[in-house]
């Protein structure tokens, strides 16, 4: 319920305002519980929202949610998901200018390419290097949700959790960045003196560094109190005596004060009103009581609910409050109507928050088993936000759940291992008792070398590592500890560990078999999925990835990560599907990811790169040369204007977008040899090398520069060689363009060896396709015909143009494999 400002916190208004025209930029308004400062926000949030020059961000504290990391910036910026994305020019120019257009050699060659795999490397990392992942993909939301002015309120700022605050600092100093968009960025604080007694350092730092002009909110006094009443919604006059003890209960707090309005309102006759009662120390919560009780039976049901709500926060989902009480959304709807006819809380959109702090803390006191419901809690969260460890811990501990909480904390360190985020101490202190409740700190040990090795690409450390730590710990560990170990494995090219990685993922199929825990379930079956097709078990990856979909679509009315997920699985779809039908699932995948409209901003950044390329790659499979070049120009531009993030292994979409280029007749044989040489200039050694040196071996052989393919050829079978059970894939790509080499440099008889070598390897894909290219190229080698590199690049496509028509995979060429490369991994 809304009413005029009071006199002196519209004279506030006004001075901020005129400040704001003066371009200063930071406030600050504080002022004891009840003065009036959430009701001068909605009035200053309001006026500005009604001159369309400002995108407005308020960012709430939460008291039960101050340990729930980047809580009220995440929940800010998750209700602005659904605005339109139109504000942002990201994507309206291309990089076909520089790529496309324009000859590609020496230094422009060398710094377009260097440029773009060092990206991690530039200034604006540099400056931001103490960032994490999560903090670069806020600032990222942030800066593309809109091009107008911003607005930041930081409502309760004494409730703010550690990492929300150190990232604000952040957001402040980008203010004075001259470059930033978050330049003249208007920053208001609310914050309750009161409760700011463990805060005084950070008070005073903030005030001081930056600048703040501060405005003080008084207690209501005692002669204005009257006026106070009747502007606040007192519908009758009120005598001098019952004024007097109103006040003396109140103190003048304002929502108290509403409390009181209502209860008058409510009231035939003033002299039935007694004092004595009120002033009872639990004298709001008495007239809460009476207020239920007028409900009769439906009364019950408001209170009970609403205590099981004061746990979820000031702020709360119907999701989560059906998922906590059991109760249908029909039932809920109803029981939050009534409770909002009471003033106790007011819904917006599909969140309902409690009217004020001191209504949520009211019904909290109300808890008789406190075990009960924070167990319920914990169980909410579980289905809800499965992947909010630190949460769920600390619930289950008020729970007196201490084992299960134990393994919880242990699995939200991991969490910051996987994320690359920094631990600190106080987290580390926090869940020091949970280590020793476990034994576990020998495994948190190792598994955070293990993860710096796997970081650092030292993948033979990191399994030697895994290997030390013993199977006595819980399930849960021992699932981390594999998961951990069976990437290490996949990233080995032999197939004997790749088959190790099947083995230790099959162990976790059930999803009971890990309690239930879905976020680290899921994130198991996505990685055995790739491991199935790391040796060419295709029927067992498409099974285990039906029934991880046909889970996630069932999780999607709750699971808020649900989505995410199956759209995750969709980008990775031609590991199991035909390319068309992969081809079809990447573009949802990029849909769903990417901007709403064009020119707007990703839901997340990284998933869309990730998404964008293997879509890339899947069209020109398809044989979709135009159309794929068009979005790997897209793709690299997208790179090249986001510098803040940290996008990995950028020689990846470099390596699809000349493959498309050159198939699109837009980038010449001469400039996308001269990118890959670049390319192996910056890249460390990774899976994907291999690939990108057998695409590089091609593009040397297309220029009729036989000799240094052949280097390349012959190395990378020799390290084949030297492996045990190499994956198929490896040896099929490099064994068919060696033999075509050989045969081209007049080495016959040694391309003959390799035809008839090939001819008795399994099938890597389109069947048909291989194997009658494979009979082609034996005609060829018959009639030895002598022709070069270059001709020999689209000698199959001129004279056999049926092999592509009938073929379900298409490439440029014919006469020689290339790859594309694609995300396979979740992050």
């Amino acid at each position: 319920m809304k009413h005029a400002l009071l006199d002196h916190q519209r004279k506030i208004k006004h001075e901020i305002f005129n400040k704001i025209k003066d371009s200063h930029n930071f406030f600050i308004i504080e002022g004891v519980s009840g003065t009036g400062k959430t009701y001068l926000r909605q009035d200053i949030i309001n006026e500005l929202f009604l001159t369309n020059d400002f995108e407005i961000f308020l960012m709430e504290g939460d008291k039960k949610c101050i340990t729930r990391e980047y809580y009220p910036i995440e929940q800010c910026l998750s209700s602005k998901q659904n605005i339109p994305k139109h504000q942002s020019e990201v994507f309206k120019s291309t990089v076909a200018k520089t790529a496309g257009a324009v000859p590609l050699f020496g230094k422009a060659l060398e710094s377009f390419v260097h440029e773009l795999l060092n990206f991690n490397d530039n200034k604006f990392r540099n400056r931001n290097s103490h960032l994490t992942d999560t903090e670069r993909n806020i600032i990222f939301r942030m800066r593309h949700i809109s091009k107008k002015r911003f607005l930041i309120y930081a409502e309760n700022f004494q409730w703010w959790d550690d990492k929300s605050i150190e990232l604000f600092y952040q957001i402040m100093k980008e203010n004075q960045n001259e470059n930033s968009f978050l330049k003249n960025a208007v920053i208001i604080i609310n914050w309750t003196d009161e409760q700011l007694e463990n805060y005084q350092d950070l008070k005073n730092d903030i005030s001081k560094q930056f600048g703040f002009v501060k405005h003080k909110l008084d207690v209501i006094k005692k002669d204005d109190y009257k006026n106070v009443l009747h502007s606040m919604g007192l519908k009758k006059g009120i005598k001098t005596d019952l004024l007097d003890g109103l006040y003396s209960i109140t103190g003048g707090h304002l929502h108290l004060t509403k409390e009181m309005i209502n209860y008058l309102n409510d009231s035939n006759d003033q002299s039935s009103v007694k004092l004595e009662e009120l002033a009872d120390t639990n004298q709001i919560a008495t007239l809460i009581q009476d207020r239920l009780k007028n409900l009769g039976a439906t009364g019950e049901v408001v209170e009970e609910v609403l205590k099981y709500a004061s746990i979820l926060g000031i702020s709360f989902t119907f999701f989560e409050l059906e998922k906590i009480t059991n109760k249908n959304q029909e039932e809920l709807q109803h029981i939050i109507k009534e409770a909002n006819k009471l003033y106790f809380v007011e819904q917006a959109n599909k969140k309902v928050n409690f009217i004020h702090e001191f209504i949520r803390s009211l019904f909290e006191k109300k808890l008789e088993d406190i075990k009960t419901y924070y167990y319920a809690y914990a169980e909410c969260l579980k289905v809800i936000k499965p992947n909010d460890y630190i949460a769920r811990a600390r619930a289950l501990l008020k729970a007196s759940c201490i084992k299960e909480a134990a393994s919880l904390y242990v699995l939200a360190y991991i969490q910051k291992l996987r994320n690359n985020d920094v631990i600190k101490t106080e987290f580390l202190e926090e869940i020091f008792i949970s280590i020793k409740e476990l034994e576990a700190e020998e495994y948190i040990e190792l598994m955070q070398q293990a993860y710096t090795d796997y970081n650092n690409k030292e993948f033979d450390k990191a399994i030697e590592k895994l290997s030390w730590i013993e199977d006595t710990h819980p399930t849960l560990l021992r699932a981390e500890r594999d998961y951990l170990l069976a990437m290490c494995l996949t990233k080995k090219i032999d197939r004997n560990h790749r088959q190790d990685s099947v083995s230790i993922l099959e162990n976790y199929k059930d999803l009971h078999t890990l309690e239930a825990e879905s976020e680290l379930w899921s994130r198991i079956l996505s990685l055995l999925i790739i491991s199935y097709i790391h040796i060419n078990d295709k029927e067992s990856a498409k099974k285990v990835e039906k029934d991880l979909m046909l889970y996630l679509h069932e999780r999607v009315e709750y699971d808020l990560n649900a989505k995410d997920k199956i759209n995750i699985l969709r980008r990775k779809s031609s590991a199991v599907y035909s390319i068309s039908i992969a081809q079809r699932n990447t573009h949802k995948s990029v849909k769903y990811f990417g901007p709403s409209e064009e020119g707007g901003v990703p839901l997340n950044p990284i998933q869309y790169y990730f998404a964008l390329n293997n879509h890339v790659a899947n069209t020109f499979v398809l044989g979709k040369f135009e159309e794929s070049h068009k979005d790997a120009n897209k793709l690299i531009d997208f790179i090249t204007k986001h510098p803040e993030v940290e996008f990995p292994r950028t020689e990846t979409a470099l390596n699809n977008f000349v493959l498309s280029g050159i198939a699109a007749k837009k980038i010449s044989l001469k400039e996308g040899l001269g990118i890959f040489i670049e390319i192996f200039k910056e890249t460390k050694s990774s899976a994907d090398r291999i690939l990108l040196r057998i695409n590089q071996s091609v593009l040397y052989a297309a220029t009729n520069q036989l000799e240094e393919s052949l280097i390349i050829l012959t190395g990378l079978r020799n390290l084949l060689i030297n492996k045990s059970n190499i994956e198929l894939y490896y040896q099929y790509y490099i064994e068919s363009n060696l033999m075509v080499v050989e045969y081209l440099l007049g080495n016959k008889l040694k391309a003959m060896k390799l035809w008839t070598s090939i001819s008795y390897l399994p099938s890597i894909g389109d069947e048909n396709y291989y194997r009658k290219r494979h009979e082609i190229i034996k005609d060829i080698f018959d009639s030895n015909l002598r022709i070069s590199g270059e001709e020999w690049l689209t000698y199959i496509d001129r004279h056999h143009p049926d092999l592509i028509e009938h073929s379900k995979e298409k490439s440029f060429g014919n006469g020689f494999l290339v790859s594309d490369i694609q995300f396979w991994s979740e992050s």
